[in-house]
């Protein structure tokens, strides 16, 4: 009886966990496109899986946050990660849906060395999501922003880089396909820097 009568509590950390892992499934499967590994078909089709699931996290997530009396960290930051973390692989799918729209068959080298820092950057966000169990010691957590931040960065050089070369060609399609493709990317990294800076401002609120 008294059990029923206690507020209900939802594991919201596991929920981010298995988010993430859709999350790192989906940039995998790009990096493998990328690099000539697996095919365009199978890949759109295999991201595309990962992205409805991981949605579903987020639905299911959500309606834990309307029923939920206490939630371990603020309610706003839940929902900020949740979204934040979607909007990644909501980036990663549609960088993968503009290659196979446009029928892109011929990967540009800097495209490769954008999605390794994207992969690499949602690596560290799924370290992080289990860290926020315990907020005791959050130094490793501190290391793991900072490797996002710096991810983002070097991201952000990188795009500016291929796009620069790229406006310098006469294929005005090829311009117009690669300068959409690039800003998915970026817009994924920059995702995962927002999430680097919403557990930043968990840390600050726990202490």
């Amino acid at each position: 009886m008294l059990k029923n009568l206690l507020p209900k509590t939802t594991d919201f950390f596991c929920l981010f966990e298995k988010h993430i892992e859709y999350v790192v499934n989906a940039s995998g499967a790009l990096n493998d496109l990328l690099s000539g590994k697996k095919d365009i078909s199978d890949v759109a089709i295999y991201a595309k899986t990962q992205e409805k699931i991981a949605d579903k996290i987020v639905h299911t997530c959500c309606e834990e946050l309307h029923k939920t009396f206490i939630t371990p960290i603020d309610r706003s930051d839940i929902y900020d990660l949740i979204k934040k973390m979607d909007d990644i692989i909501d980036s990663i799918y549609a960088a993968i849906s503009k290659i196979q729209i446009y029928k892109v068959t011929s990967f540009r080298k800097e495209s490769i060395q954008i999605s390794n820092l994207c992969c690499h950057a949602v690596s560290a966000v799924s370290k992080i999501l289990p860290e926020l169990r315990d907020l005791k010691n959050t130094d490793n957590i501190k290391v793991l922003c900072i490797t996002i931040h710096d991810l983002e960065s070097q991201g952000d050089e990188a795009i500016k880089d291929a796009v620069g070369k790229l406006f310098e060609e006469d294929d005005t399609k090829e311009i117009l396909k690669w300068n959409e493709i690039f800003r998915k990317l970026e817009k994924a990294l920059d995702r995962c820097d927002d999430v680097a800076n919403i557990v930043e401002k968990i840390i600050i609120e726990a202490k």
